[in-house]
C-alpha cells in the first residue's frame, strides 16, 4: 500500500495457491484483510493497492529458460 506519492507504507505477503488451467492465463480468488491508517479528513483515494506475484529464484529461473527458447 502506498500513499498518494506512491511512498509505500506496508508491504505483505500472502499465500495463496492456484491451478493452472492453460498456459495462458490464470484465474482465482482470494481474499485477504488490509488496515488502511485513516485519520479524520482523510479520503480514502489517498491510498493505491498495488498486488503481484512474487516469485521463488527457482520458479523465476524456470520463467527465464521457458521465454528463451
Amino acid at each position: 500500500m502506498t500513499d498518494g506519492q506512491r511512498n509505500v507504507l506496508s508491504r505483505q505477503t500472502f499465500t495463496t495457491n492456484a491451478a493452472y488451467v492453460s498456459r495462458k492465463s490464470i484465474s482465482f480468488e482470494d481474499v485477504l484483510t488490509l488496515s488502511i491508517p485513516l485519520v479524520p479528513g482523510m479520503a480514502t483515494d489517498s491510498f493505491l493497492i498495488y498486488v503481484g506475484l512474487e516469485l521463488s529464484e527457482n520458479e523465476l529461473r524456470h520463467n527465464r529458460s521457458k521465454s528463451s527458447r
